[in-house]
């Protein structure tokens, strides 16, 4: 664990190489691995927007103090996906409406329903009579 720690915050090792082995630690050395990304976010500017994906698709719930710490630091841009995150992961069972828009079509009004969720999958799109609900379940297999 030492070593991965040391990894993540050197900026000189490029973070995606580093992705496939954080999510598959088990929940209490994700814990230990939030820290080191901190460290790296305040001093590799370049990979920001690389490591706050990660953290929602982490769907650790120790990422929410992470994100809300850092949105103090952080571009416009970027504080508003650290926010749809911590929104995320506030409740990690469902993923939220993002977009919705009207389709017609020959049995009437459709409406696509476009969700952002935590875990693997950041995005679900669906179809919908009557409108999109505000939530919709997480896909199984979606939780890391």
């Amino acid at each position: 664990m030492p070593l991965l720690r040391e990894l993540v915050v050197d900026a000189k090792v490029p973070f995606s190489a580093l992705e496939p082995g954080m999510v598959v630690l088990p929940p209490d050395a994700q814990s230990e691995v939030l820290g080191a990304i901190r460290t790296r976010y305040q001093a590799d500017g370049e990979t920001r927007w690389d490591m706050v994906a990660f953290l929602i698709r982490m769907a650790h719930p120790a990422a929410i103090p992470v994100l809300q710490e850092l949105m103090s630091r952080t571009s416009e841009g970027l504080r508003n996906e650290m926010q749809w995150g911590v929104f995320l992961l506030q409740t990690p069972e469902v993923c939220r409406l993002w977009l919705k828009g009207k389709e017609f079509s020959q049995s009437g009004q459709d409406w696509w329903c476009r969700y952002r969720c935590p875990g693997r999958q950041p995005k679900i799109d669906t179809k919908a009579q009557g409108g999109c609900p505000d939530t919709t379940p997480l896909p199984p297999g979606n939780r890391n």
